[in-house]
């Protein structure tokens, strides 16, 4: 499903695969946790978050690092299913609030997460991989 989102977004396939979810999904040090929707018993969303904290709002966050449900299950209030479970999951565990991005271009996307309440985040998302910055220090 996570290939789904790439592909539904227009980006290069994810890293993401059998090998990585089993090493970073399990385990005491695990690095995200990942819920998902069933019907019939076939999988047809779900949800990945994993945890940040913010310095300015001085609280924790989760991070909801992707949410997806197949196309012909969607508006049927599997994804928002999904979302209140991770809702759940911070009121328990006294997360600030859920911060995450969406493609500019999955109107979809953006128009669950407003109708849901949604706010936009005045920043500009931005990443840097530490192979960059060690090249830069390498010269």
């Amino acid at each position: 499903m996570t290939a789904e989102v790439s592909t539904h977004e227009g980006a290069p396939p994810p890293r993401f695969n059998a090998d990585t979810f089993l090493k970073f999904g399990f385990g005491p040090d695990r690095a995200f946790e990942c819920y998902v929707a069933e019907v019939a018993n076939n999988v047809v969303g779900h949800v990945s978050i994993t945890w940040g904290f913010d310095v300015q709002g001085g609280c924790r966050v989760i991070w909801l690092a992707d949410l997806f449900v197949v196309a012909e299950h969607r508006r049927n209030g599997i994804g928002y299913a999904l979302i209140a479970h991770v809702c759940e999951r911070a009121l328990s565990d006294g997360v600030g609030y859920i911060q995450f991005m969406v493609a500019p271009k999955n109107v979809e996307a953006i128009a669950f997460y407003e109708a849901i309440g949604s706010k936009r985040d005045r920043g500009i998302p931005m990443f840097v991989s530490p192979e960059t910055i060690a090249e830069q220090s390498n010269p």
